[in-house]
């Protein structure tokens, strides 16, 4: 697939998750619902591998404002609920997820989900636990005095999640 067909796909995906008209992305429009949709539009685009240009060329800005949009991606993930949940509907239909299938697509909601549940990462590591969800992968790193405890809780944590869990001693 070419970097155009695959932006095309994500630019549709993008307005069906939001509720937008087809190809307003490009419009210089500065409505909140407009820009949030080419805010997730260019990250997701720039994590499938297509260049700042062609994406910026595409969606009739400036390149520069790919570097901030990905720059600011974390944060607004993070802070932001509405930006969070349109992205992760945008990106489950870019990447066929089955509707079933709970999956983590950002390592930052998976790190939240384990802090819900009493998993941090131990200040003297003795042990690794690695976590593979989808294409997330996420180390947790633990000590022999808390080990029991941080396995029963990432236990508990994914559980009902497609997500698989390993351990081992660092040396």
């Amino acid at each position: 697939m070419k970097d155009i067909e695959i932006f095309k796909k994500i630019s549709n995906a993008t307005t069906t998750a939001l509720g937008l008209p087809e190809d307003i992305l490009k419009s210089k429009s500065r409505k909140p619902d407009i820009c949030l949709g080419r805010k997730i539009c260019t990250v997701i685009s720039y994590n499938k591998g297509i260049k700042r240009e062609t994406i910026a060329s595409l969606l009739n800005m400036d390149r520069t404002a790919t570097y901030y949009y990905t720059k600011i991606h974390e944060s607004s993930f993070d802070s932001c609920i509405k930006y969070a949940k349109n992205y992760t509907k945008a990106l489950l239909s870019v990447q066929n997820f089955k509707p079933n299938e709970k999956v983590f697509l950002e390592k930052v909601w998976l790190i939240r989900h384990l802090k819900t549940f009493g998993v941090k990462n131990s200040k003297k590591p003795e042990i690794i636990f690695t976590l593979t969800s989808g294409k997330i992968k996420c180390d947790i790193y633990s000590d022999y005095y808390s080990f029991s405890d941080d396995y029963d809780n990432i236990k508990k944590a994914i559980e009902g999640y497609n997500c698989k869990l390993k351990w081992e001693n660092i040396k």
